[in-house]
């Protein structure tokens, strides 16, 4: 079981009571930065460096 805090109970609590959030809030560009970390064919970035680091691996071998 979580132990609450009386900070977390604050925070909880503003979050609870603010209502709907501005248009330039930072989970939009939170989403904005997901989008830019896709390759122009679809690809995440991500899978292009694990297949990178794998391709260097084995031709190391």
């Amino acid at each position: 079981m979580r132990v609450q805090t009386r900070r977390t109970k604050i925070r909880f609590r503003r979050l609870r009571f603010r209502g709907p959030a501005p248009p330039d809030a930072p989970y939009r560009e939170v989403v904005f930065e997901d989008r830019l970390l896709t390759v122009a064919g679809g690809l995440p970035v991500w899978l292009l460096t694990v297949s990178g680091v794998l391709v260097a691996a084995v031709g190391s071998v």
